[in-house]
């Protein structure tokens, strides 16, 4: 705030343009204080501020933190994400008949008040069949083996936490696992270029006492089209390496 009061001027003359990737984007620290740092009643020197633009990976439109009149969203990076391009041949990728893992998640089960829901014991008892499997592992698990886990997943869940995406989405999608998507309020990176429909599943939050049914309605056909629609869209969600040309 400082900062702007001393540099107002010089401000005024430029949009902004933030970057806000940390930590998962959720509104801590010096960013929760951005809702109020807009809508401050500065003099007419300040213009800038209250329309400044931020780069963000959380779009969740229940947020103070995100506006999405200003709020650009992209796609998250991790600490895996430079080793998602050695998994990501689609000539090596199987295909949907080919995964015995039937759905699989990685993370925490507990967090938000949507996950506990979804992993109640009981509502998969009867998933684990010898034709397919559903797979949850909290945490643990070494990189290949979490990559070979995505590789031979049918349909991975990336349901609401702290926020309402995670950066395993994009691990998911590069190994050609089918997003199953449980936020209600989350605009995905591309949200307003690329039709999310056509790679990934969304799932009601009110739904997720039926979402194993809602899955194997799915018509085989349309699972197919989807991971096709994936196979060549994901890249869009890849940065370019660090030791690569920006072309």
């Amino acid at each position: 705030e400082k900062y702007v009061q001393d540099h107002g001027k010089d401000l005024a003359k430029t949009p902004l343009l933030w970057a806000l990737v940390y930590d998962w984007s959720r509104c801590m620290g010096w960013a929760a204080d951005l809702p109020a740092l807009r809508q401050h009643d500065w003099d007419k020197t300040h213009p800038s501020v209250r329309g400044a633009h931020t780069l963000v990976t959380n779009g969740d439109a229940n947020s103070n933190c995100y506006e999405e009149s200003l709020d650009v969203v992209v796609p998250p990076q991790s600490c895996i994400t430079p080793h998602l391009a050695s998994w990501s041949d689609s000539d090596h990728m199987l295909l949907t008949k080919d995964r015995h893992i039937y759905v699989w998640f990685m993370g925490s089960i507990t967090s938000g008040a949507v996950r506990p829901r979804l992993f109640c014991q009981s509502l998969w008892e009867v998933t684990n069949t010898t034709e397919h499997q559903l797979l949850i592992k909290a945490h643990g698990t070494s990189r290949e083996q979490y990559m070979w886990n995505l590789h031979h997943s049918r349909f991975c869940f990336t349901p609401r936490g702290v926020t309402g995406w995670t950066t395993r989405m994009i691990d998911a999608m590069m190994c050609g696992c089918i997003p199953v998507v449980v936020s209600d309020y989350t605009n995905f990176a591309h949200y307003d270029t690329l039709d999310w429909d056509k790679f990934a599943i969304f799932v009601r939050e009110s739904q997720v006492y039926s979402i194993e049914l809602v899955l194997r309605a799915i018509p085989q056909e349309v699972v197919e089209s989807k991971h096709q629609a994936l196979r060549i869209l994901r890249h869009a969600f890849l940065y370019p390496a660090d030791d690569t040309s920006p072309q």
